[in-house]
């Protein structure tokens, strides 16, 4: 009776501790990938025909765990090289369908070589709404007796045929292997799988893949790669948080955020090999590796401070340090501090209108969740201030930045970065930058031009005629939204727009190229055309001498040729926006030709 009462009071601490742990599972919550002796297994609902394909098997599917985390791809690496050892021929192939947790649709595949005869391999995919694609895969098997890569390109939720071919030196088949496979669905809610082509000139597009870098908060965590058909092929799976960007580091290896705090990068097997984690930052908008291609700057925020989007930040991409290199406060005082004040007085204003509105109560009895307070969260704190919004950074020379600043609708150059920032220039309106010491900066127009609204997407072009002589291309949103500022009065053209509504009639968006003379403190409009409207969420690129534009709002997607004539526009439906889209050229990174 004394060692069963022990025994119960043993239980009830054990219980009590596991509560207190937030322990509300003993079994599932509790295990990790590294519990399980075996973690695929094969995928018989999905290959309707063919050698067997395993996958991440259903309890591991069910553990709420990142893939961005080097312990489990430690666990995922290890069983692969286990199965691996199974298989001794190439006539005996090993076949994994998202093994790394990462790319959904794709299939890794591994095929033993050891007397040396395999001189390539094709893979193609046919299925019933789909063109033909026909892929070389890059061969990342450090081992010469072994051909090892990731097959992309299946079709969502559809029946695919995949054949796989292997040939020697003389070009002769040695084998194939034939799948009849069932892709899974994309994971994005409400999401369709097609782009529909509302304009197609029939000029032929350039080669790669339009890639998204997710949408909407429900849909942050997925993005698309579509072909030149508007039509998925791969989705790309993060840890909660939009991209923001892809930059490939070498052509082998791709950097990409997978959260707020988190950056990795992924090689051309589609496994996270380096996992960054920013601890004391978050990450948003944008970021650039730099020449070198041994750092990248991000766009952050500083998690402790009481102001958003105006921090610049450093990754050592070596040796995973990060710190916080710029922080914009410290750059124009003179315009920050009467922001702050003016955000300051509009709380008060808002209590005290509050307190009027409500006169039977005091300051202890708020209801900050009232559809009046505007600037206060729930708890009552209030909210951080948005008051410059930097949405893009690229990098000059080592040591230069270009930003953009979407609240002041300017384009802002600093220099020196590494030690006492100077701030090179100013592209933006005078107006807002008139009485606060800055407008010496400046750039004066050379000719008369409607000047941006809210832009994106500001990209340093490397065709620099000569020092101080270059172009910068961007999205210019044609919205003029500045809510910052209580004292601004400003002219702003007639075809500026002020509406937040991408359903607006006769307000278009631009892509703009400016030709910028640093040595006589000039810039000068040298090409832009319109584009669908849109107020916010957007992106421009030069891509193989193309322009890739995106209008998030109104989810069109276009792509122009140097001209500026439109090629083939889509319209993709998702249920809010997406931030942008551009164009990957994939090119040995995930194959080495498509035939």
């Amino acid at each position: 009776m004394y060692l069963k009462g022990r025994i119960i009071i043993k239980f009830i601490i054990l219980l009590a501790l596991c509560l207190l742990a937030g322990c509300h599972q003993l079994d599932q919550q509790s295990q990790s990938i590294s519990d399980y002796k075996e973690i695929y297994q094969p995928v018989n609902d999905q290959v309707f025909s063919g050698r067997e394909i395993l996958s991440l098997n259903d309890q591991v599917q069910d553990l709420e765990l990142s893939y961005y985390d080097e312990g489990v791809q430690a666990t995922i690496t290890d069983q692969i090289k286990t199965l691996q050892d199974k298989h001794k021929s190439y006539d005996d192939g090993l076949f994994i369908m998202n093994p790394f947790g990462t790319f959904t649709q794709s299939i890794y595949s591994y095929l033993p070589d050891p007397d040396q005869d395999i001189d390539k391999v094709t893979y193609t995919i046919q299925s019933e709404t789909s063109d033909t694609l026909t892929f070389e895969p890059v061969n990342y098997s450090q081992d010469p007796s072994a051909y090892e890569f990731t097959m992309i390109g299946l079709v969502p939720g559809e029946d695919n045929q995949l054949t796989i071919s292997l040939y020697d030196e003389e070009e002769t088949k040695l084998t194939d292997y034939q799948f009849d496979i069932s892709a899974p669905e994309i994971q994005a809610s409400d999401y369709q799988s097609k782009m529909e082509v509302l304009y197609d000139s029939g000029e032929e597009l350039t080669d790669g893949f339009y890639a998204s870098m997710g949408s909407d908060q429900d849909n942050a965590k997925f993005s698309y790669l579509y072909d030149n058909n508007g039509l998925i092929r791969s989705e790309l799976v993060s840890d909660g948080g939009r991209l923001e960007n892809y930059q490939f580091l070498d052509k082998k290896h791709l950097l990409i955020k997978v959260s707020n705090n988190k950056m990795a990068v992924l090689n051309g097997l589609g496994q996270p090999v380096r996992i960054y984690e920013l601890p004391e930052l978050s990450v948003h908008h944008d970021f650039i590796v730099n020449e070198k291609k041994d750092g990248a700057f991000l766009l952050t925020s500083n998690v402790h401070a009481d102001t958003i989007e105006d921090t610049i930040s450093y990754l050592d991409l070596r040796t995973g340090e990060s710190q916080e290199l710029i922080d914009l406060k410290e750059i124009f005082p003179n315009y920050f501090e009467p922001v702050m004040a003016t955000h300051h007085n509009r709380a008060e204003t808002e209590i005290e209108n509050y307190l009027t509105d409500y006169p039977d109560q005091g300051l202890q009895d708020i209801d900050y969740s009232d559809d009046n307070l505007t600037l206060f969260d729930e708890e009552g704190n209030l909210s951080n201030l948005d008051w410059i919004h930097i949405n893009a950074i690229d990098v000059l020379n080592r040591d230069e930045l270009i930003l953009s600043s979407r609240e002041t609708s300017s384009i802002i150059k600093l220099s020196n970065i590494f030690d006492q920032v100077q701030v090179d220039y100013i592209i933006g309106p005078e107006a807002v930058w008139e009485g606060t010491g800055y407008e010496y900066y400046l750039l004066n127009p050379d000719s008369d031009f409607k000047p941006t609204g809210g832009q994106h997407s500001v990209r340093f072009q490397s065709n620099a005629i000569d020092d101080g002589l270059y172009n910068l291309t961007l999205f210019d949103n044609n919205y003029w939204r500045l809510d910052t500022r209580d004292d601004l009065i400003i002219n702003l053209p007639q075809t500026m727009s002020q509406e937040f509504d991408p359903e607006e009639p006769d307000a278009y968006s631009y892509f703009y190229n400016f030709r910028v003379n640093e040595v006589d403190g000039s810039y000068d409009l040298v090409q832009s055309f319109p584009v669908p409207y849109s107020s916010i969420v957007s992106s421009a690129q030069v891509y193989k001498g193309n322009y890739i534009t995106t209008s998030g709002m109104s989810n069109i997607l276009g792509e122009y040729n140097p001209q500026g004539q439109l090629i083939r526009q889509f319209q993709f439906y998702i249920p809010r926006w997406s931030y942008r889209l551009i164009k990957l050229d994939l090119q040995d990174f995930f194959y080495e030709n498509i035939l």
